[in-house]
């Protein structure tokens, strides 16, 4: 439809507060749970109920539909987290890692693995194949409260709480990789990555939605409320170097930052007389001059040459090691005589130049007595 108008209200889909929704790959059908303890099927194009999926025995806090098949995943207040058959409703399985509130569930892209968070600070890996749990996530301090994975790297997700951090993680490593204290003021309820993947966005109880990009070469971390300046992406953390590829381009002005990760929109640093570091492995500054006269001294067709192709002429040539000894025909030119400068053309109108050899000075006439 071309507006946001309601197709359809159900005001009795459920008996209590409804926590998430989620839809099905072909977005024909999605899922919602509830706290009155149900997890619902619905046909999207007819608005009906299809299946309730009862067996939680408390509130049911999310639920997430597989990525390519009829599969649900839930997780709710009686600690537990459930694998579901969307189309008989039958519970395929229930896994009882955690020990509070299943806050977040969430599928990888890959189909095999089931992200879990919880009030008890640790977020679980379970792997659908095995049936059993691959690894467990420590480093939040509060409840961990929302969960993404990338959308292209399979072991990359970021995590958020109930004090307002996002963390992100690699599979493999049991501690984050980047700590990002104090991104919200408040609980972070939800993480969501563009579908190119180099932009993260989060909302919070602090009723603030923010966007987080990563640094690109060269560019140094900045933010709207921290005035320090941070590390780049690659220098944080060993994990990250040389695993994603940098965006092209940064859209907009900034809003955000987060440390590790970059500067959330660009900012050029030209406007207040700040000079970028130059990058590792590169001389500061500009290349040298290649060896011979100086451009200005060439004739003028020349110079338009060397002017035309300066990156050709400085990527020819490479400063020697401060070690190494002149070359010799540069020592038998200091030994032999010096030859004379060449006579510069004089102006029309100006006085001749002065001789290669001074003449000798008139003798100083006497003194008046």
């Amino acid at each position: 439809q071309s507006n946001m108008n309601n197709v359809k209200v159900n005001k009795t889909a459920h008996r209590e507060s409804v926590r998430d929704l989620s839809f099905c790959r072909t977005d024909l059908k999605f899922c919602s749970c509830s706290d009155d303890t149900t997890v619902k099927v619905w046909d999207f194009a007819r608005c009906q109920e299809e299946r309730s999926l009862t067996g939680h025995g408390w509130d049911v806090k999310s639920v997430d539909w597989h990525p390519t098949k009829s599969l649900l995943a839930s997780g709710g207040k009686d600690y537990l987290v459930k694998l579901w058959d969307a189309k008989s409703g039958r519970e395929l399985r229930s896994f009882h890692g955690h020990k509070n509130i299943v806050q977040c569930v969430k599928w990888n892209q890959n189909g095999n693995w089931v992200l879990t968070a919880s009030k008890d600070q640790i977020i679980k890996l379970y792997d659908i194949r095995s049936m059993k749990e691959l690894e467990s996530f420590r480093g939040h301090n509060k409840d961990v409260t929302a969960l993404a994975w990338h959308p292209f790297h399979e072991e990359y997700f970021v995590s958020g709480s109930y004090d307002g951090g996002i963390f992100h993680w690699l599979v493999g490593h049991e501690a984050p990789q980047i700590e990002i204290n104090n991104a919200h003021d408040n609980s972070v309820w939800d993480l969501a990555w563009h579908p190119v993947g180099y932009l993260l966005s989060s909302g919070g109880n602090d009723h603030a939605t923010r966007f987080w990009c990563r640094n690109r070469p060269g560019d140094l971390t900045r933010d709207k409320f921290n005035s320090g300046q941070i590390q780049g992406y690659g220098d944080q953390h060993s994990a990250f170097a040389g695993r994603f590829q940098m965006p092209e381009q940064t859209p907009g002005p900034f809003a955000g930052t987060i440390p590790g990760i970059g500067v959330a929109m660009h900012l050029d640093g030209s406007d207040h007389g700040e000079q970028r570091p130059s990058i590792p492995g590169l001389p500061p500054g500009p290349p040298p001059l290649p060896p011979g006269p100086h451009p200005s001294l060439l004739p003028t067709g020349q110079q338009q040459h060397y002017q035309q192709m300066p990156q050709q002429q400085h990527s020819q040539f490479r400063p020697p090691p401060p070690n190494m000894p002149p070359p010799a025909h540069i020592l038998q030119h200091q030994q032999g005589p010096r030859s004379s400068l060449p006579q510069l053309p004089s102006m029309p109108g100006s006085m001749p130049g002065p001789s290669p050899v001074n003449p000798p000075l008139p003798p100083m006439p006497h003194p008046m007595v």
